[in-house]
This record gives C-alpha cells, structure tokens and sequence, in this order.
C-alpha cells in the first residue's frame, strides 16, 4: 500500500506540475511558482517536521494540502502499523485531485 500512495502522490505532483508549466506565461515564473509552492506545500503538509509537533488547527490544515494526505497516508502505514484499509480515505483524495487536474489540463493543454 505504501507503493500505492507513494505512485497516488507522484501522479498528482506531475499533474500539478503539467498545470503549472501549461498556464505560466514564462519560465521564470514557472520556475519561481514552482519552488515558493513546493517549499509551502512541504512546510504545511508536514515534509520537513513530524506534523504532531505543530498545533491542532495546523495539523488539521495538513490533511487539506495533498503532501499533507500523502504524508499522513505514509505514517499510519510505516510509523504506526495502520491496516491498509486505514489510508483509504487519502489515497481516494490523491487521486480525485489527480483526475480533477488530469482533466483541467485535457481541456486546456496548449501545445507550443
């Protein structure tokens, strides 16, 4: 289940990167979006610390940002020994994102 949410997650990052390269109007911009939102999304979603050291309301937030379900997903699974039925909700979540994305940008892809 951990390769699941792991290829759940990447499939949703790539999509997200998709969106981003298809609606920048330069590189620059790309560029810049894309480090500033990773860096937010890695801090929120709780990459860089163990979300149970921050307070309720932002853990709470977490399970709202996809690093912050993937995350969640892979402690219950590895650090806690959650059943895999316990990351069921996260893993519908990730890719309902990714299918959400997907089909925004087979309606607006532009080729150059």
């Amino acid at each position: 289940m951990v390769v699941v949410v792991l290829a759940a997650y990447a499939s949703l990052a790539a999509i997200l990167g998709m969106l981003l390269g298809n609606f920048g109007r330069t590189e620059g911009q790309v560029i810049g979006i894309g480090v500033i939102g990773s860096n937010l999304l890695a801090g929120l979603g709780g990459c860089w610390w163990p979300i149970e050291v921050v307070p309720l309301w932002a853990q709470k937030l977490s399970l709202l940002l996809p690093t912050g379900l993937a995350m969640d997903a892979l402690h219950k699974l590895v650090n806690f020994g959650a059943s895999p039925a316990a990351v069921i909700p996260h893993l519908c979540a990730l890719l309902a994102l990714a299918l959400g994305g997907g089909y925004i940008l087979s309606r607006a892809f532009r080729f150059q």
